[in-house]
C-alpha cells in the first residue's frame, strides 16, 4: 500500500517525493513474495528483510529509494486496508492509503521531535485538509 510522499501526490499536492514508502502485508506468503521480488531486483540479504518485517514490531526496511513498513503510525496493513483506495500505477493495480489515515499519520509525524521532515509534514497536512477525498 502506497503511503508517504507519493500518497500525498496522489491526493493532488504535487511536491517532491524522494522515496517510495509502502506498508506491506506481513503474512508469511507475502513476505516470501517480497523476498523473491527484491532478489529479482538485485537485493542482497533478503533474509534479514523478511526477519525484520516478520518480527511483529513496527519496522522500516530501506532498500535503494524504497522503504517497506510493517505498519504506519502503529496501524498495520490489515487495519489500513478497509479504507484504502484502489488505484492503477502504470497499469498495475495497487492500494493507496486513505486520505483520512494519511492525514492522521502526517499529523502524528509533525509531533516527532527527532523528525527532520516536520515542515513538509505540516505542509502535507494543510493540503490534505483542504483537498477532496478522491485521488487525482
Amino acid at each position: 500500500m502506497v503511503i508517504g510522499g507519493y500518497a500525498v501526490r496522489f491526493y493532488g499536492h504535487l511536491r517532491p517525493a524522494h522515496d517510495l514508502d509502502l506498508v506491506v502485508d506481513c503474512a508469511e506468503g507475502n513476505l516470501q513474495q517480497i523476498k523473491s521480488t527484491l532478489e529479482a531486483l538485485g537485493a542482497r540479504r533478503t533474509d534479514a528483510v523478511v526477519f525484520r518485517l516478520r518480527s511483529g514490531a513496527r519496522q522500516i526496511v530501506k532498500w535503494n529509494d524504497m522503504e517497506l513498513w510493517s505498519s504506519n503510525s502503529d496501524r498495520s496493513y490489515d487495519s489500513l486496508v478497509p479504507d484504502a483506495v484502489k488505484v492503477q500505477i502504470a497499469g498495475v493495480p495497487a492500494l493507496l492509503i486513505s486520505k483520512a489515515d494519511l492525514t492522521v499519520a502526517k499529523r502524528e509525524a509533525t509531533r516527532l521531535p527527532q523528525r527532520d521532515k516536520r515542515d513538509q509534514d505540516e505542509t502535507d497536512v494543510a493540503h490534505l485538509t483542504r483537498c477532496g477525498d478522491a485521488p487525482v
